[in-house]
């Protein structure tokens, strides 16, 4: 579910999120192909997830008790995207259930590390062309 704000306050909305080699990919849940907006992987500073603010229940070692029945704790996802990129220093914050969130968080870090390290080898490749001398100079 992703974090909306508007005149009526804080809303959440289903979206399909999808984690390619260079991008986090989001579109609407009942469309196919309407990727909406995207996040290029080079351009997240920080992935991090915390407690879901709404749940402001009695969390318990099992789970969270919500009117006598007990629900699956959820965590909200926050990327934070760069100030000078693509998306401009936004925040996505999505909320998902607890073992996802870990996932997603760890995931997208292993993404995010490759993503920048291929980032700064085609800088030094583009810079540097074939020399292997003046790529390991410049690192």
């Amino acid at each position: 579910d992703r974090k909306s704000m508007d005149s009526k306050g804080v809303t959440w909305k289903r979206q399909r999120i999808v984690l390619t080699e260079d991008k986090v990919l989001f579109s609407k849940l009942d469309q196919d192909n309407g990727v909406f907006d995207f996040v290029n992987l080079s351009e997240i500073v920080e992935c991090e997830i915390k407690a879901d603010e709404e749940n402001d229940q009695q969390q318990d070692n099992i789970g969270i008790r919500r009117n006598s029945e007990w629900k699956v704790p959820m965590l909200e996802v926050i990327i934070r995207t760069t100030d000078d990129g693509y998306n401009g220093g936004r925040s996505y914050i999505y909320r998902t259930e607890y073992n996802d969130a870990i996932s997603w968080e760890a995931d997208i870090d292993r993404a995010v590390a490759k993503a920048k390290a291929r980032a700064l080898e085609d800088l030094l490749h583009s810079k540097y062309g074939h020399s292997l001398l003046s790529m390991a100079r410049a690192r």
